[in-house]
């Protein structure tokens, strides 16, 4: 019979973010997300009424498309 050697090795301690932290890097990231999503619509709406606004002879809908 042979001997196998074996190194435990604690789960806590490897992991990237430890549980403590977990719930600051949840809110810091929802936050973020929240307003790149915001950002993102009236960066949207903004282009689109500069678009419409620049309509002269009807072929705003070009843009959406290109």
């Amino acid at each position: 019979m042979t001997m196998v050697n074996y190194t435990y090795v604690d789960a806590n301690s490897v992991k990237l973010i430890p549980d403590s932290s977990r719930p600051v890097f949840f809110w810091i990231i929802l936050i973020i997300s929240v307003v790149t999503l915001v950002g993102n619509v009236f960066a949207i709406k903004s282009v689109a009424k500069k678009v419409i606004l620049n309509n002269k002879n009807g072929s705003w809908c070009m843009f959406f498309i290109m």
